[in-house]
């Protein structure tokens, strides 16, 4: 690493919010490097489903349901520009999401669900027996209601990642993997002149902590404190009959992802188990129930897979977006937990409108990393 160069951003990380905020600055024009350990199985991002819920922008009423906006909308824009640019086919489908609801509580939440999202421009249908029946003719269930989002998408998470990184080499970002590993940051007084790594400093005009569930223990280094404990989900893909399941099927937390070509994606577990990226037996077999009790003919799928992620966690249920206290020059992105795969092109795009000093398309105020927080509950999984 040549220490003569000075990059106008470091983003150390390599997950979507990394590559997003460095696809961003390269798009830019700035000189980027991206700093990262070179291993995509232990990132949240690449674990993921990759749902891409639907949700309002513009007319969206809170700084998150617009951050999950634009997430969204960029999604969209971003496969066809991934596409055009790099050849890679991210996946991305309009697929529609059934979201089924398991008791008179949820049933009431579902219904106001749908009455805000239709008003902000969303369908949102209920669904009777007969139509459910003719939309998934393989799905059994004894649950009090179900609506169909048609709007819901995902987009295959790995592919994601691949097509970010060949983009941002494309447009002259530099990489540095695995030899981008940081162990500290180049202080001078107040102000963070970039990092170190285990071959060497990099300097740069502005760094970004964007290392997921690693981030807090990274800028522990600077003595600063940032939850983002990590939260282990686990995940199982199913080989069965092409066609089987057509939409997402969620029941609270869990879900079944069709992939179009005989994969079912089968999630996920949310557990405290610290920096532990296991795959359990009691974890899949909970997965497993799940699926085969909704889809019973998936009994007869063959396991495929499985793989765990460590998602970042956050205090009070909002990730950590903008300027370090106390350092010039330092930003952070991270703490993002289930909604990282949505919200990184967004968070990739505030963070460069930060970065060149323009006005970010949300309100980061509820984000900032200063703010005081308050512990939120994280409703653990009832059986994992």
């Amino acid at each position: 690493m040549p220490e003569s160069t000075v990059y106008d951003v470091a983003v150390v990380g390599g997950g979507i919010v990394g590559l997003s905020i460095a696809y961003c600055c390269a798009k830019a024009g700035l000189r980027v490097v991206v700093l990262d350990e070179g291993d995509d199985h232990r990132k949240a991002s690449w674990a993921t489903a990759g749902i891409i819920g639907a949700q309002p922008f513009e007319q969206a009423k809170t700084p998150f349901t617009r951050l999950l906006g634009l997430g969204g909308k960029l999604h969209a824009i971003w496969a066809q520009e991934l596409r055009e640019l790099t050849g890679i086919d991210v996946g991305y489908r309009r697929c529609g999401l059934i979201e089924f609801a398991r008791d008179e509580t949820e049933a009431h939440a579902l219904r106001s669900a749908a009455g805000h999202y239709r008003a902000h421009g969303i369908d949102w249908q209920e669904l009777s027996p007969q139509r459910l029946a003719e939309l998934e003719p393989a799905v059994q269930h004894d649950y009090v209601s179900a609506y169909l989002v048609p709007a819901t998408a995902q987009a295959r998470p790995p592919a994601v990642l691949a097509a970010l990184r060949v983009a941002c080499s494309m447009l002259g970002a530099t990489f540095f993997t695995p030899s981008g590993t940081v162990v500290g940051f180049l202080v001078h007084g107040e102000r963070v002149d970039g990092v170190v790594t285990v071959t060497g400093p990099v300097y740069a005009e502005a760094t970004v902590v964007a290392a997921g569930a690693w981030s807090g223990p990274l800028l522990s280094r600077l003595g600063l404190r940032f939850d983002t404990e990590p939260v282990r989900g686990q995940v199982c893909l199913l080989a069965g009959p092409v066609g089987l399941v057509r939409h997402i099927l969620m029941v609270g937390r869990r879900y079944i992802v069709p992939r179009f070509d005989g994969l079912y994606l089968v999630g996920s577990t949310q557990e405290r188990v610290g920096y532990d990226g296991s795959v359990t037996a009691h974890g899949v077999g909970h997965l497993l129930a799940f699926a085969c009790a909704l889809c019973p003919p998936l009994a007869d799928a063959k396991l495929h897979r499985t793989w765990a992620g460590l998602r970042p966690g956050n205090p009070d249920g909002k990730p950590f977006i903008g300027p370090v206290p106390g350092y010039e020059r330092l930003f952070i992105a991270a703490g993002h937990l289930r909604s990282g795969f949505v919200t990184g092109p967004a968070t990739g795009l505030v963070m460069k409108q930060l970065i060149v000093g323009e006005e970010p398309e949300v309100p980061l105020w509820p984000f900032r990393p200063d703010r005081p927080v308050t512990a939120a509950t994280l409703d653990d999984d009832e059986d994992s």
